[in-house]
C-alpha cells in the first residue's frame, strides 16, 4: 500500500540533501577554486597526456584506439579538434632534454597537489601527507587512468567482438555507452577515494562517481549543444574560438569534479538531511567537555578509542563540520589523539587537566598575563579562576 507520509519523508530527505550540497558548493567557494586549478590545467594537461600517451603505447597496436577512446570520453563533441594538437604537442615532447621533462612532471604534481588541497578542505583533512607519500599517490593517480581506461577498452572490444547478437539487435552503442559510464565511474571514484588524506567510504564514493560520471556524460552533450546552436564564441574570436571552448570545458569538469566530492561529505557525513537530527544549541567548551566524556567512557569500560562517527552519533550537534573542528582543536591542543583511521582517543589524564587548557584550544591568543588595563586583569582573573576546575568535575 502506497503510504503518502513516506513519499514525503523522502522527498523533504532529498530537498534537504540537495539544498546542503548547493549551499556548501557556494560556501567553499568551488566555483572559484575550479577556476583556480582549470588554470594550472593549462600548464599541466600536455604534459600530463604525454605521459598518458606513453603509458598507452604499451599496448602497441591498440595504442591510437585507446587515445580516440579517452578523447571522446573527456571532451565534448565541439572540442575534438583540442585532440590532434594535444597529440601532436605531446609527441614532439619526446625530443626535450631531461631536465625539461622534470619541470613539466612538476608541473602535474603541482597540478594534483591543487586539487588534494581543495578537496582536503571539502574534507575537513587537516593533515598533510608526507611528501614521499604524496608523490607516490600522485603518480598511482596519474598511471592508473591509462592502465584502467586500457581495461576498460580491451573488456569492451573483446565484448563486441565475442557477443555477435549485439551488433544484430542495434545494442553496440548502448554498450560502448555503458562501459564508457563505467570507465569514468572508476576514475572519478579513485580520485575521491585515494586523493583526500582522510577515510571516505567506498560504497559512498562509488555512488557518487556513478552520479558525476553521468552528470559528466549528460554535460558534454548539454556543452556541444550548446555551442552548436549557440555560436557566440565562434562569431566573436573565429579560428581562435577553440581556446575559449577548451578552457570553459575544463572549467565545467572541475566545477562537476567538486561537486561530487561535496555530495559524498553530504552522505558520509551530514545525518541531519537523512535523520533530522534535532539541532541543539552548544558553544565549542561544552561539546568538547562532552566528546572528552564519551571517550573517557569508552577507554575505561571498553579499553578503546571511539571513531569520528561514533562521537558525532553521541552528540545532539547536527552539523559534522563543527564536530570534527573541535576534534582538530583538541589534537592540535594534544588532549586527545587522533589515528589516520578517523580513531580518537584520549591523551590526558581527565584528573588533572583543567577546563582552562580546554578553553585554550579553541582561543589560542587568549593568555592571562598582566594587562596594562586594569578592568581586563580583573576579568581575566574572573575567567582562569572560573575556568580553573579539573575536567572530570563535569563529567
Amino acid at each position: 500500500m502506497f503510504d503518502i507520509r513516506l513519499y514525503k519523508k523522502y522527498l523533504l530527505i532529498l530537498k534537504n540533501y540537495w539544498i546542503w550540497v548547493f549551499k556548501e558548493y557556494l560556501r567553499k567557494d568551488c566555483p572559484t577554486v575550479a577556476a583556480s586549478i582549470t588554470l594550472t590545467s593549462l600548464f599541466a594537461i600536455v604534459p600530463a597526456f604525454f605521459i598518458i600517451i606513453n603509458i598507452l603505447d604499451a599496448f602497441s597496436s591498440l595504442s591510437e584506439s585507446l587515445q580516440n577512446f579517452l578523447f571522446e570520453n573527456m571532451l565534448p563533441e565541439t572540442a575534438t579538434t583540442v585532440q590532434q594538437y594535444i597529440t601532436k604537442i605531446s609527441h614532439k615532447m619526446t625530443s626535450l632534454p631531461i631536465t625539461s621533462v622534470i619541470v613539466l612532471l612538476v608541473v602535474i604534481f603541482l597540478m594534483i597537489k591543487r586539487l588534494e588541497i581543495t578537496l582536503n578542505k571539502i574534507f575537513y583533512a587537516n593533515r598533510q601527507r608526507p611528501i614521499l607519500q604524496s608523490l607516490l599517490v600522485y603518480w598511482a593517480l596519474m598511471t592508473m587512468g591509462p592502465l584502467l581506461m586500457g581495461f576498460v577498452f580491451i573488456s569492451s572490444t573483446y565484448l563486441i567482438s565475442m557477443a555477435w547478437f549485439v551488433k544484430d539487435i542495434g545494442m553496440e552503442q548502448y554498450l560502448l555507452s555503458g562501459l564508457s559510464l563505467i570507465f569514468l565511474t572508476a576514475g572519478f571514484f579513485v580520485v575521491y577515494k585515494i586523493l583526500p588524506n582522510t577515510r571516505i567510504n567506498s560504497k559512498i564514493a562509488l555512488l557518487a562517481a556513478f552520479l558525476v560520471a553521468i552528470v559528466f556524460t549528460l554535460a558534454k552533450k548539454i556543452f556541444a549543444l550548446y555551442m552548436f546552436y549557440v555560436p557566440t564564441y565562434s562569431v566573436i574570436y573565429g579560428s581562435l574560438s577553440l581556446i575559449p571552448i577548451f578552457i570553459l570545458w575544463v572549467f565545467v569538469t572541475w566545477q562537476i569534479t567538486l561537486l561530487g566530492a561535496v555530495m559524498i561529505r553530504a552522505m558520509q557525513y551530514m545525518k541531519v538531511t537523512l535523520n533530522f537530527k534535532k539541532e541543539v544549541k552548544r558553544d565549542d567548551l561544552s561539546i568538547s567537555v562532552n566528546m572528552l566524556k564519551e571517550l573517557h567512557i569508552a577507554q575505561r569500560e571498553l579499553k578503546n578509542g571511539m571513531s569520528i562517527n561514533d562521537l558525532y552519533q553521541k552528540t545532539s550537534v547536527a552539523d559534522y563540520d563543527k564536530i570534527k573542528k573541535n576534534l582538530y582543536a583538541l589534537e592540535k591542543a594534544n588532549i586527545i589523539r587522533i589515528t589516520v583511521q578517523d580513531i580518537c582517543y584520549l591523551n590526558c589524564d581527565v584528573f588533572d587537566i583543567s577546563l582552562y587548557k580546554i578553553y585554550l584550544a579553541f582561543n589560542p591568543t587568549i593568555n592571562f598575563k598582566t594587562s596594562s588595563i586594569r578592568k581586563i586583569n580583573v576579568i581575566k582573573s574572573q575567567l582562569y579562576k572560573q575556568l580553573d576546575i579539573k575536567l572530570y568535575e563535569c563529567f
